[in-house]
């Protein structure tokens, strides 16, 4: 015998012969597989939250809303972190260019020397001060033939080019001296 669709329906011989309607699925309102999904959405959304330490799901999105935050705040304070360090290691060159008395011109020349020589694990001024040894003409008050300049009126306070001043406008000490020189051209 065939079904409506062309299929072979077997006969059932303990009926003796009679054919038994197939089985019907069971069918679900809609109402009914929302609830079910609802539920299982629920246990997923527990379980996750355990494995997290949390009570309930929703306390994830706070987590997270707090975790993205901090890290926010970490990488603005890495990066103003990183301005100062800089900020520092230049006015550190700085003190040390004034002190050693490195010609201005002369001391982009003599860092690169000194940078060569601090990767053999030299100091900074260990290193300027071994370039200036070399290279006595990079040091202020010395001709290119290396005899002292004899500078009339020299003092120990470091004179500083404008250029320099501005570039550090916003420290308040250089400011002044930025200040003080605008005052003194007009």
């Amino acid at each position: 015998m065939l079904d409506e669709n062309g299929n072979v329906i077997p006969e059932n011989t303990e009926t003796g012969g009679q054919q038994t309607p197939p089985e019907t699925p069971k069918l679900f309102k809609q109402e009914e597989v929302d609830s079910i999904v609802k539920g299982r959405l629920e246990r997923e959304r527990q379980t996750i939250a355990k494995t997290f330490g949390l009570e309930k799901f929703d306390d994830i999105k706070s987590k997270i809303e707090e975790f993205t935050t901090v890290k926010e705040t970490l990488t603005q304070k890495d990066e103003a972190l990183k301005l100062m360090g800089e900020t520092v290691e230049t006015l550190q060159s700085d003190v040390i260019k004034y002190k050693l008395q490195i010609k201005e011109d002369k001391y982009k020349e003599a860092m690169a020397l000194a940078k060569v020589k601090q990767e053999n694990g030299m100091q900074l001024e260990e290193a300027l001060t071994e370039v200036l040894k070399e290279y006595p003409s990079m040091k202020n008050g010395v001709s290119k033939l290396g005899e002292e300049s004899g500078r009339q009126g020299k003092t120990d306070k470091p004179v500083y080019t404008r250029a320099f001043l501005e570039q550090f406008q916003n420290i308040p000490y250089y400011k002044q001296l930025l200040d003080d020189m605008k005052k003194g051209e007009k």
